[in-house]
């Protein structure tokens, strides 16, 4: 009996501990982690960005800061050289993915997350190394959890820092699908009202001619306002539009207002070639 059960024991052992190792190469083979920089070197005083491009195998996703019905949130951690300070992680717009009847909100393919890096009290002529440790749950038909840690070292030189151009071009592209900053580079307003089991968003522009849109939907910032799965009702209104969007089941009553992103189909202005806009609302209760 004693030995049937350490026989069991073993068994239990050795198939956790390779099903752990499977996952990690599988993993690995799905997702890849790699550091950028649009600059070779680094001037004193000068803010430059990096970024973490990700790289997702054919049909595999990784999650946006909130993920929608499940998953997990893609977390990015800068460990930086002292005298650098960084700045938020700038997320693009996600898309929306259908797991098995669920609504989950991420990325697929590549993308990349950049930070604003500012050297402040560092010394010259010397390599500095940054370093970040990335954690994700990247899903195809099963889900695997994966982590990397990756470095980046570049040169200090007093002098004008030296573009990679190709980086530079990248980054720009990446950019035009960041959210453009409430009230920053566009006319359109938001405004956001409870009535019964929706949430309507007021999307408004100040021109009599506007962009005609054919889809918009809202990504939030919370996991609790909304339920993902639920139609995102599209009506036209004076000088704008009106979505729809049905309460979640877990909605706080005292909810004060509503963050996240809103992205149509094409651009929001004509010299503005971005698809997202920042939201960030009072919500006010219309009877």
């Amino acid at each position: 009996m004693i030995k049937k059960i350490l026989f069991i024991g073993l068994a239990f052992v050795f198939f956790t501990e390779a099903r752990a190792v499977w996952a990690k190469e599988l993993d690995a083979a799905a997702i890849q982690a790699v550091p950028v920089s649009e600059i070779k070197s680094i001037q004193p005083g000068r803010p430059f960005w990096l970024g973490l491009k990700m790289k997702m195998a054919e049909g595999w996703h990784i999650y946006w800061i909130n993920p929608g019905d499940a998953g997990l949130a893609t977390h990015i951690d800068w460990q930086l050289p002292r005298g650098f300070i960084a700045g938020p992680t700038h997320w693009p717009f996600p898309q929306k993915f259908n797991e098995g009847g669920l609504t989950t909100y991420g990325y697929a393919g590549k993308e990349v997350f950049l930070t604003q890096i500012t050297p402040f009290l560092i010394a010259q002529e010397q390599d500095v190394t940054f370093r970040a440790r990335v954690n994700w749950l990247a899903c195809r038909e099963i889900c695997v959890p994966g982590e990397a840690d990756v470095s980046f070292t570049l040169p200090i030189k007093d002098e004008w820092p030296h573009i990679d151009k190709k980086k530079k071009k990248f980054f720009l592209r990446t950019m035009k699908r960041w959210p453009i900053p409430q009230g920053l580079g566009t006319a359109w307003q938001v405004a956001a009202y409870e009535q019964d089991a929706f949430l309507v968003l007021d999307v408004v522009s100040p021109h009599e001619k506007f962009s005609s849109f054919g889809q918009l939907i809202f990504f939030p910032e919370r996991n609790d306002l909304l339920d993902h799965g639920g139609e995102q009702k599209i009506k036209k209104i004076k000088n704008g539009y009106q979505l729809w969007l049905s309460k979640s089941t877990l909605f706080k009553e005292n909810t004060k207002s509503i963050k996240g992103v809103l992205v149509c189909d094409k651009s929001w202005d004509k010299k503005n070639p971005r698809r997202a806009l920042e939201v960030d609302v009072p919500l006010s209760r219309k009877e």
